[in-house]
Formats: structure tokens, sequence, C-alpha cells
């Protein structure tokens, strides 16, 4: 009989470090389609709980178990991934596997912005907040995805309050507008069309307010949450299906939508450029997947630029915020330090479990004979004083464990305790035969 856990943290990932939008588009997922897959890991796998983070930049699956070899669980879920984006196996060079305090680590830099293209960005601990929330929503979130992703939103808000990271350019949002600025310097003077009404769309409309636009149109298929926005910001609101006007009207078009499928295309964008006299227009795809197929640049006078292309500007940023890097890191290793020691001290759990069971089971063995072989006394007296005496030496043998494996880090002593447990019980099994 073993009583050694083999507790595993899991992250299989792909981000904007190693694949291009044109990959990265391919493995994104809807809100919807995260709660699917996590009821495919609940029905097909002995997963324990899971999170799927999903933005413009990165997809990445979080899970937990025991008793499997992390070799054999990472195999599983990438099938489940691969099967249910009915992808190449060649595309697996892209993903990256991190188990255990490395994935812990991963997880408290992407929270913390420092594995974002945008150093330092504040969006992505809200999209982490929300990918968490959307596993406790399906019931999928075990007591270690829980206690990971507490720690991980804790550094994540302690880095950007503790440190000056998050100044100046801190996502795509602010890079599309900055590069708006670029291609028109009197920003202020462009009619604007913003295509989506979400958390990007909003960073994006925030930007545009910053620099004293007030010509903005907002379209989104679910026309009362571009009215919602709008309002915030004495914008125009429209229906998505009124857009071919304004294509054929407006000088910056920006798109950020969580549409499956491409919102315009190259039959649609010419007819809007004949309309405009092929006058230049300027689009930035900050979706992901694309929602601006790449063949619009063949149009004379269209430029496109996708999610991918503001990593330029974004960089401009980088050597203010790398200066910040250093008490980023310290606060990380802070409350990873915190959590990696919580984590590792489960291994000590079904031990210390076995522990209680036989010095309970030793002192029932041994009172049972006392019992037969002397005159009837106060035997519930002589009870309390066996188990007091078997709950001393039993604290004392966990306080030296917890000592001796390093509060659970040292694995191998515990396999020395187990099987020793193991020639206990066979000694109590000859003893009742």
């Amino acid at each position: 009989m073993k009583y050694m856990h083999k507790k595993l943290i899991g992250v299989i990932g792909i981000n904007h470090k190693t694949a291009p939008v044109e990959i990265r588009e391919l493995i994104a997922f809807s809100e919807g389609q995260i709660q699917d897959f996590l009821n495919i890991l609940k029905q097909e796998t002995d997963i324990n709980g899971a999170v799927v983070l999903s933005t413009c930049n990165r997809s990445e699956f979080y899970f937990d178990l025991e008793d499997l070899d992390k070799d054999e669980a990472f195999e599983k879920v990438f099938k489940l991934i691969a099967d249910t984006k009915s992808l190449d196996p060649i595309l697996k060079k892209h993903f990256y596997f991190h188990t255990n305090i490395n994935a812990v680590n991963h997880l408290f830099r992407v929270a913390a912005g420092l594995d974002s293209m945008a150093l330092g960005e504040d969006q992505i601990i809200g999209q982490v907040k929300n990918a968490y929330h959307i596993s406790i929503e399906n019931k999928f979130a075990s007591s270690i995805i829980c206690r990971l992703f507490h720690k991980a939103l804790e550094a994540g808000k302690r880095v950007r309050t503790e440190t000056k990271i998050n100044e100046g350019a801190s996502s795509v949002s602010y890079a599309a507008v900055a590069l708006a600025a670029k291609y028109y310097p009197e920003l202020i003077k462009q009619e604007i069309l913003l295509i989506g009404a979400g958390q990007t769309g909003e960073l994006t409309i925030q930007h545009l307010a910053k620099k004293g636009c007030n010509n903005i149109l907002i379209a989104n298929r679910t026309l009362s949450n571009a009215v919602k926005l709008a309002s915030r910001y004495n914008a125009q609101a429209l229906a998505l299906n009124d857009i071919d006007h304004y294509l054929a009207t407006c000088d910056i078009v920006l798109v950020s939508t969580a549409a499956d499928q491409p919102l315009i295309d190259k039959q649609r964008l010419s007819d809007a450029m004949k309309k405009r006299e092929h006058k230049s227009l300027l689009l930035i795809d900050l979706s992901v997947p694309r929602n601006i197929t790449a063949d619009v640049e063949e149009i004379e006078q269209v430029n496109l630029f996708d999610v991918d292309d503001m990593n330029e500007v974004v960089l401009q940023t980088l050597e203010h915020r790398k200066t910040e890097i250093e008490k980023a890191y310290t606060i990380l290793e802070e409350v990873e330090t915190d959590f990696n020691e919580w984590f590792t001290s489960l291994n000590l759990n079904p031990t210390i479990r076995q522990i209680k069971a036989n010095f309970r089971k030793i002192n029932q063995l041994e009172f049972d004979d006392y019992k037969k072989n002397k005159p009837e006394i106060d035997y519930q007296k002589i009870w309390e004083y066996g188990d007091h005496i078997s709950e001393k030496f039993s604290g004392l043998l966990i306080r030296n464990l917890k000592t001796l494996t390093d509060n659970g880090k040292k694995i191998e002593y515990l396999s020395m305790i187990n099987e020793l447990f193991e020639l206990i019980q066979e000694n109590e099994t000859n003893h009742e035969n």
C-alpha cells in the first residue's frame, strides 16, 4: 500500500514570444469555447481543476492533478487542445510546457505583466481574474487552483502598486493610438471608427479621449454595449451591420472583437475604397483571431497593422520600465515562496494522516489486549491516557518529519517513512491473526 501522492501543477501555453499572430489565432478561445473545453477536461481526464487564459497575445492552460506522470499529463491535455482546435501536430513546437515551481513562476510573471508584449501592462491582470472566475463558475477550480490564482492576483496587484513598472505605454491599445497619431499628427481632426466595445475597445477609446479625440464612432454586435460605452466618452454608437457606410468616411478604423470570422475582407473594403475615391485608410486590428483579412493590404492606399505590429511602439517604453523589473521580481519571489511552501507541504498530508491513523490503531490494539488480561477497572481513563500519549508521540513525529523533509520538499524521505508504515501494518496484521 502506497501513501505517496505526486501533486502536479502544469501549464501548456503559446504566446507572442513563441508564435506569430497567424498561429496564435488558431488556438484562441472565446469565453463560450473555454466553458466547453473545461467540460471536456472534466469528462475525459483526471484533472482536479483548470483555468484557460486566452488573450490576443497568449492562450494558456493551467491545471492540477495527482498520481500521474507529467509527460503523460501534458500529452493528454495537449491532445485535447489539438483535437478541439483541429491543430496540425507540427504546431506543438510553438508551445511551452512548465510544471510546479516553473508553472507558478510563469503565471505570476504573466499576472504581473512581466511576460507581456508591453512590459507591465495593466489589462492582463483583469484577463487572468476573468479566466479564473470562469473556472469558478463552471465548478472546476480546485483548492490548489484557487490558492494559485489568488496568489497570482496578489502578486500582480503588488507589482503594480509597489513599483512604477506600468507607467507609460502599457498596452497594445495605447500602442495602436500612438501609431494612429504617427500617421495622423492632427489626430483630433480625424473621424475614427472603433469596432468592438469590450475591454480592449474601452482601453482604446480611453487613450483616444486623452488625445482629445471626440469624433469617434463605436460599432458592436450587441448595440446596447456600444451605446453604454459611447455614452461615457461622448461618442456615437452604431450597429455592426451599419459599418459599411463609415468604412467609406472614416480615416482610421480600429478593430477589437471576439468574432471567430473576419469582419472586414478584401471585397468589403474594395467597395468602401471606391466610395472614398481611394483616399488613404489606416486599419489597426487588435483582435485574435484577426478580424481583418491580410489581403486587404493589396488594395492601394490601405495600411493594415495587427497586434504583432504594435511591438515596435511598445518597445520604446521598455528601457524605462526595465529599471523597475528588479523590484518586481523581488515581490514575485516573496509571494512565490509563500505559495510554494504551502504547495510542497501538501506532500506531507497523506503521511501525516497515516502517522495519526497508525498511532490510533496501536492504541486501540494495546487497549483491547489490556482489557482481556486485566480485571475491570476504569477503562475510560486508561483509554484517554493512551489516546493522550498517542497524540503526543504522533505530534513529535510529525514535527520531526516536517524538519527532515524541509516541509515536504524532500519527498525521498517520505518514501522511507511510508515503507516503515507498511512494515508496521504487516506486524499489526500478524498480531491480529
